[in-house]
C-alpha cells in the first residue's frame, strides 16, 4: 500500500477547483454570449470545464483518454468538433472573462496603487526546427542577434 497515487489515476480535484472557478466567473453565461451552445449532446460547458481542468492537472489529453475511458462520457471527437466549431467567437469570451477577472482582483487592491498592464515579448527558441507553424527568423534585443523561434508576446 502506497500514499502516492499512481501515474494514470484520474484525480477529481483539479476539476473541482475548477468547478468553483467556472460557477464564480459565470462561464457558463459567458460561453452562452460566444455563441458557444449546442442544440443536443453533451453541454458545451461541461467540455469546456474539463479542458480546463486538463490544463492545469498537468496531464495528457490523448493518455487521459485511453487510461480513464470508464470515467469521462464523452469521446475525443466531441472534444475536437467543440475546438473547432467555427460560430464560436473565441475573442469575444477572452475579452469577457479577462474583464470579469481584471474586477474581481482590481476589488482586492487598494486604490493606493497604481494600476499597470505589462507587456513582455519572451523568445522561444527553435534552432533546430524545420517545419514547425509560425516559424520565422525573429531579434532578440536583449542579446543583439537573431534567431530562429517564435516570439511570445504577453499582456499581464
Amino acid at each position: 500500500m502506497t500514499i502516492m497515487p499512481k501515474e494514470n489515476e484520474f484525480d477529481n480535484s483539479i476539476f473541482t477547483i475548477c468547478a468553483k472557478f467556472i460557477k464564480r466567473f459565470q462561464i457558463k453565461k459567458l460561453l452562452r454570449q460566444s455563441n458557444a451552445m449546442k442544440s443536443k449532446g453533451i453541454p458545451s460547458l461541461d467540455i469546456f470545464a474539463f479542458l480546463l481542468g486538463l490544463v492545469f492537472s498537468g496531464k495528457n489529453f490523448y493518455t487521459l483518454m485511453e487510461n480513464c475511458q470508464e470515467r469521462i462520457y464523452f469521446c475525443k471527437d466531441v472534444v475536437y468538433r467543440f475546438l473547432r466549431n467555427a460560430s464560436i467567437n473565441w475573442k469575444n469570451f477572452l475579452f469577457r472573462l479577462s474583464c470579469s477577472v481584471i474586477s474581481e482582483v482590481d476589488r482586492l487592491t487598494s486604490e493606493d496603487r497604481r494600476t499597470a498592464l505589462i507587456i513582455d515579448d519572451s523568445p522561444y527558441y527553435r534552432n533546430r526546427s524545420k517545419k514547425v507553424e509560425f516559424l520565422s527568423r525573429c531579434y532578440d534585443h536583449t542579446t543583439g542577434k537573431y534567431y530562429k523561434g517564435l516570439t511570445l508576446l504577453t499582456l499581464s
